[in-house]
């Protein structure tokens, strides 16, 4: 869930200890880009939702689906993980594929302190 270059090489070192990889994309903030709340967050449920419908020679164990991202993309791969406690009808609130462990590299997870904090600044 990072940016497509720096997740390039992340993607082919994982890829290569035999690990399936997926790089998401998602809209981003912008004029224009259509991202944001909620279409950010669908974007990447949806990305992850759809590996239960990938079909390929090689076996992906569903059960144990890790996310990594940096920054925003840390934000998202920690909400990832916690869609099945999403209060009905929210935006990613019921996953066909749930996320057991997330890392995020830099993520902001805590808004409310980044608020307070001025983080943005």
């Amino acid at each position: 869930m990072t940016r497509l270059l720096a997740a390039g090489g992340l993607v082919v070192a994982t890829a290569g200890r035999g690990w399936a990889a997926w790089n998401i994309e998602y809209r981003r903030l912008g004029h224009g880009s259509g991202g944001g709340w909620p279409t950010t967050f669908a974007d990447v449920g949806a990305a992850i939702d759809h590996l239960d419908e990938i079909r390929t020679d090689a076996q992906l164990d569903l059960g144990r689906v890790v996310t990594i991202g940096h920054s925003a993309g840390g934000h998202l791969a920690v909400w990832a993980a916690g869609r099945p406690r999403l209060p009905e009808g929210a935006p990613g609130w019921d996953p066909r594929v749930r996320v057991t462990a997330a890392v995020a590299q830099a993520g902001v997870v805590d808004l409310a302190l980044a608020w307070d904090l001025r983080l943005s600044n």
